[in-house]
């Protein structure tokens, strides 16, 4: 996945708290990309595998699991 690409929320892993209103809110939803991990985020401590996606209906970004997305179809 990179920068600008729209991104499906599949599954969000309960360990992450998938009961909370703001998870479920995005279940099945589209977000665009804003942010993947590369080397300088990674180094400022930025989790591995962390996606930052920037989501319109409802109106957040939120930081997902890259496990938890796929890429959506045009």
């Amino acid at each position: 996945m990179k920068r600008g690409d729209l991104v499906a929320v599949d599954l969000v892993d309960s360990r992450l708290g998938w009961r909370s209103p703001e998870l479920r809110s995005v279940m099945g939803k589209v977000g665009t990309v804003l942010r993947v991990p590369n080397s300088e985020l990674l180094a400022s401590g930025w989790p591995r595998g962390a996606i930052e996606v920037f989501f319109t209906k409802p109106l957040r970004t939120m930081i997902l699991h890259e496990s938890e997305l796929t890429l959506a179809r045009p």
